[in-house]
């Protein structure tokens, strides 16, 4: 929302948050299908509510200082698909590779690398570089809700600390 208010109760610690972002697969350049996610956490576990938006079309953004152009959802067709993502505007992109795994148990992992931070002008079509590449792997746990006392042992046995990450912002 205009109020940042997802981003102000992340950096307040705030436990129960909410964030909506708008997520593709992909480098398509002329439609993707897009959907919209909702992602609630209440303490450290975490759901997601997703609406799938459809095939939309892109626009692409140039960053004026070293002509790179990357392709994001046309923000008009965004929004027209719900009322909630009309009050909505970009902020931020984030680009990474993932990896999936699935574990023993059905626990599950997933790696990010290569992430790449970008701060968004929509109403300019521009972009520009938050920060250099970031060559940190982000690695994440995810399971059941019944699972989560059998992954904090799991946890505890690794010789580093978990600790609380967001992409979002770094």
């Amino acid at each position: 929302d205009i109020e940042r208010t997802a981003v102000r109760d992340n950096l307040a610690g705030v436990s129960d948050r909410k964030k909506t972002r708008i997520r593709w697969y992909g480098n398509e350049i002329k439609a993707s299908r897009v959907v919209c996610e909702k992602k609630i956490k209440n303490g450290r576990l975490g759901r997601k509510e997703r609406v799938d938006l459809g095939l939309i079309e892109f626009d692409a953004l140039e960053n004026q200082s070293d002509q790179h152009i990357i392709f994001v959802p046309k923000l008009d067709s965004v929004q027209a698909r719900s009322n909630e993502l009309a009050l909505l505007e970009p902020t931020v992109i984030v680009q990474y590779e993932r990896e999936y795994f699935n574990l023993s148990m059905g626990l599950r992992l997933t790696v990010d690398q290569s992430i790449k931070i970008f701060n968004v002008y929509p109403e300019q079509n521009v972009f520009t570089h938050s920060r250099k590449p970031s060559n940190e792997t982000v690695v994440e746990f995810k399971c059941s809700v019944q699972q989560k006392e059998l992954l904090g042992e799991i946890i505890a046995s690794f010789p580093f600390s978990a600790r609380r990450h967001s992409k979002y912002m770094a």
